[in-house]
């Protein structure tokens, strides 16, 4: 038996070795190919791709467990472009991707094979007045484990496009869109649903000054398997009107947003249907303290754009990079039930890395203080859709968030993702078919305005600033409305100085509370020397609403200094407190100092420290103090052109842990221009958190061995100890491409 497992493991062996042969005698010959250089032709890429993982950890008990990965993956791509008559182009492109992956824990063996086969044929008539076209696309994703049979999803996808845009002419453009997709498995019997979406968009712009649009929607999904049909009907629309008058001393801009929602639910079985909620804004921030942490706005989270980035990376931090948890978040504007998100990246995801992030939820009433609701671990990753689906009992919030830390350079095959880029965050409540069977709708108006007028233009300059923001959504109805005040004032005393200051009120009124409040911006900016400035800020509140007030007062000083050419300082400090009207009292002060030195252009020196500081009494709580201080120190030489050497270390100290971490590096090539290039990092963080100390060092060697193709290799070892467990580990990866 074990003589058969041996020659089945050898014939395993030379098949991959003959696969990974093939494949770089096809990139071989694909680098010798010549380039295309006209918009019209054959393009593509031939890749070989080479993973290896190898860990042991040992548990405080004295167990240990092994785990060994190789993983060998092949991937072809062909794209064909033509224009067949002016305007008129089709493109067609096919992509073979398939990865062999053979694993070992604790004795234990597993074999996988994943393959993706995705044809794409693309027709289409852009001219300067009509826009044409119709899509195919076919994606077939393939797995099998351990001999098992073949489980095979397909996604098929029919668009259509039609657009009139007439030039120089006042009459509205359109552009109609219809698509078909059709998700199952080769059975049909984990899944069957098809989805068929037509959307007309119209703009017209009669003038200069006044713009139109009108979005209706049409989106008809339908399950097979359960007998679950659901209709979406959707109508949107804006009118904006924007001027300026006296000499551009005034100006305005107000708007009108409405949209009317219907959906209609069917279904002969069982099924449930997701209601997607529609959030006020987006919110996001990088902090390791997800309890107390204030998010700030990300419009870039809820604009409807799945590819586009928002900021947030949750990848492979480099090293010495920023390891604090990516807060995300959404402002329901009101309380509503949700217990679904699908948090959006852009770009798919295997398995391993997919996997590997943990996702904690907490719920907030004021984006201030949050309240851990639970951990979703692992979270799915979607097939054909780059998005992960975190699912947890329902819960009715105005703010929600996940909490997710980057991705660890302990997961296989991290290190081939640096970036992972989140791009939407959407929120759903998940009910029952029975519950929301029959029709039901939902609506939205919103109306703005914004209005600046120049009250003095000589001398100091003043501004009068009015906004007013109103929204209704329903049902259920609810009403949230803005309407700020504020004068604004600017002067120069003299060449030294020059300021700024504001007053004005807000009153503000929501589901939860109405109020107003009082509010004062001051700054001051001195610059006695080209080298030398200061800039004084204050800003105050006063606010008082139906649930209670509190005042708060900032003060900030900063100081810029060059000494001389090469040498930059900076010191800041700033003080800010606030009084509850529950006699809740909190101080909090902030200061911050670096420096930049570059003594010689082949070197330089940077350092940085800060230190934030909170406390707080009163109000029926007991009282609190804590401090973090973070400082950094990093040099970079520069010797030759052909060299570059880096160090660094961080200290970051708050009352739950104080973290070291020390990083190295160097990037050399034998000379300019040279095509071979190769670097080494090194790693050290120390944790008095269960004594945690992490390191990771390993070089990095690309070579392009011919104009259009090159070779990627990076070996990594780690080695993690704690009080819980020690772990070491080696990561091997290799890449080959060849594109023509």
């Amino acid at each position: 038996m074990q003589r058969s497992n041996r020659n089945s493991h050898a014939s395993r062996c030379c098949a991959s070795r003959a696969v990974v042969l093939s494949a770089t005698l096809c990139i071989l010959a694909a680098s010798l190919m010549p380039c295309i250089a006209t918009a019209d032709g054959v393009s593509g890429y031939v890749d070989v791709l080479y993973n290896s993982f190898d860990s042991e950890t040992t548990d405080a008990l004295g167990n240990v467990s092994r785990l060994e990965s190789t993983g060998i993956g092949q991937r072809y791509s062909l794209t064909f472009t033509s224009h067949l008559a002016p305007y008129v182009r089709i493109y067609a492109t096919g992509f073979f991707d398939k990865v062999d992956s053979t694993s070992v824990s604790n004795g234990t063996r597993s074999e996988s094979t994943t393959t993706s086969l995705v044809p794409t044929v693309d027709l289409t008539l852009r001219s300067p007045i009509y826009t044409a076209g119709i899509k195919y696309s076919r994606r077939t994703d393939s797995f099998t484990t351990n001999g098992s049979p073949t489980a095979t999803d397909i996604q098929e996808n029919y668009q259509g496009l039609l657009g009139w845009k007439p030039p120089e002419v006042d009459l509205p453009s359109f552009q109609l869109r219809v698509v078909r997709t059709h998700v199952f498995d080769q059975e049909r019997v984990r899944q069957n649903t098809i989805v068929d979406t037509a959307a007309l968009t119209v703009n017209y712009a009669p003038t200069n000054t006044v713009s139109l649009n009108y979005r209706p929607t049409y989106t008809d999904a339908i399950n097979k398997l359960n007998g679950l049909e659901t209709e979406t009907t959707t109508h949107a629309g804006f009118v904006r009107y924007a001027d300026r008058f006296l000499r551009d001393r005034v100006t305005i801009s107000t708007g009108y947003n409405v949209s009317y929602s219907e959906l209609k639910v069917s279904v002969s079985g069982t099924g449930s249907v997701d209601t997607e909620l529609v959030p006020f804004s987006g919110l996001s921030s990088i902090d390791d303290s997800p309890a107390n942490d204030a998010l700030n706005p990300n419009p870039a989270l809820i604009d409807g754009n799945l590819s586009a980035s928002a900021g947030i990376n949750i990848g492979l931090p480099p090293p010495g990079g920023d390891l604090r948890e990516r807060n995300i978040g959404l402002d329901f504007s009101v309380r509503k039930e949700v217990n679904r998100l699908l948090l959006w990246v852009d770009r798919p995801l295997p398995a391993a890395i997919a996997g590997s992030f943990s996702w904690s939820i907490y719920t907030s009433t004021d984006n201030q203080n949050w309240s851990f609701l639970t951990t979703v671990f692992p979270a799915p990753f979607g097939t054909f859709e780059n998005n992960f689906e975190i699912t947890f009992s329902p819960v009715t919030t105005r703010y929600l968030k996940v909490a997710v830390k980057p991705l660890s350079a302990t997961v296989i095959g991290a290190s081939g993702f640096p970036d992972i880029f989140v791009t939407e965050l959407q929120a759903f409540s998940r009910q029952s078919a029975d519950q929301v069977r029959g029709t039901t709708s939902s609506s939205s108006r919103i109306f703005d305005f914004d209005g600046r007028a120049l009250l003095l233009a000589s001398g100091p300059t003043l501004y009068y600033h009015v906004s007013y923001f109103l929204q209704k959504t329903g049902p259920p109805d609810a009403q949230r409305w803005t309407l700020a005040n504020g004068l604004q004032a600017t002067h120069r005393f003299n060449r030294v100085f020059s300021g700024s200051a504001g007053v004005g009120r807000d009153d503000y009124f929501d589901a939860v509370t109405g109020g107003m409040a009082y509010w004062a911006t001051a700054s001051l900016d001195a610059v006695p020397l080209r080298a030398l400035r200061h800039t004084f800020l204050y800003s105050g509140r006063i606010d008082k609403s139906d649930t209670g007030g509190y005042k708060t007062n900032t003060y900030y000083l900063n100081n810029d200094l060059q000494v001389y050419s090469g040498v930059q300082m900076t010191l800041s400090g700033g003080l800010s407190d606030r009084v509850e009207d529950t006699g809740k009292s909190s101080e909090s002060t902030d200061l911050k100092a670096s420096a930049t030195i570059q003594p010689h252009r082949t070197l330089g020196l940077n350092y940085f420290v800060s230190s934030i500081s909170t406390e707080s009494s009163g109000g029926g709580g007991p009282d609190s103090f804590s401090r973090r201080t973070d400082s950094s120190a990093s040099v970079s030489y520069f010797p030759v052109a052909t060299l570059y050497l880096t160090a660094g270390r961080t200290v970051v100290s708050d009352p739950e842990r104080t973290l070291r971490t020390q990083n190295y590096g160097l990037n050399w090539s034998p000379s300019l221009g040279s095509t071979l290039q190769f670097s080494f990092s090194y790693t050290e963080s120390v944790s008095n958190e269960d004594n945690a100390k992490n390191k990771t060092m390993g070089p990095t060697v690309q070579w392009r061995f011919a104009r259009n193709a090159y070779l990627n290799a990076s070996y990594v070892l780690f080695r993690t100890t704690s009080d819980i467990s020690s772990a070491d580990s080696t990561a091997l990866t290799a890449n080959v491409r060849a594109t023509f």
